[in-house]
């Protein structure tokens, strides 16, 4: 976020969030948790082009596009929606292709702890400490904190 701009995140604790979600913002959480998730597992600079990201979701079963249930038109919601909603970034690069990379809404949201959470959700496993630390330096440039 620059000068003049102001971001609003939510303060409530991870419980009541749930009773407050319905089915469609519990999908857009989910598609972004998992988008973080795989940005994040990119070695090096955390970011993904989006032929990769969409290629991704695609495995997933999920076809980007047609309309989805509940979240509707998916390259609409990632690549507006959630740049607008500052949770992902976005940016050309040299040969014009659009890549991604972690907002700063999301890194406020979805700290490193959370972002660790997701992951062994998502693989199944436990992250051991040096992973989560090499993980929190290069996404967030903070060291790993439960």
């Amino acid at each position: 976020a620059g000068p003049g701009v102001f971001m609003l995140i939510s303060t409530l604790s991870p419980g009541v969030c749930e009773m407050v979600h319905d089915e469609k913002e519990s999908a857009r959480l989910g598609a972004i948790g998992y988008i973080a998730a795989r940005i994040a597992l990119q070695p090096g600079i955390p970011e993904l082009s989006e032929h990769a990201l969409f290629r991704s979701l695609e495995k997933l079963g999920l076809n980007c596009d047609q309309p989805h249930p509940e979240l509707g038109d998916v390259r609409e919601l990632i690549g507006t929606w959630m740049v607008k909603a500052m949770y992902l970034d976005r940016w050309r690069a040299h040969d014009g292709t659009w890549i991604y990379g972690l907002g700063s809404r999301l890194k406020i949201e979805m700290p490193p702890s959370a972002l660790v959470k997701c992951l062994e959700h998502l693989i199944g496993a436990s992250i051991d400490q040096s992973a989560k630390n090499d993980l929190s330096m290069r996404v967030y440039g903070t060291s790993y904190t439960e």
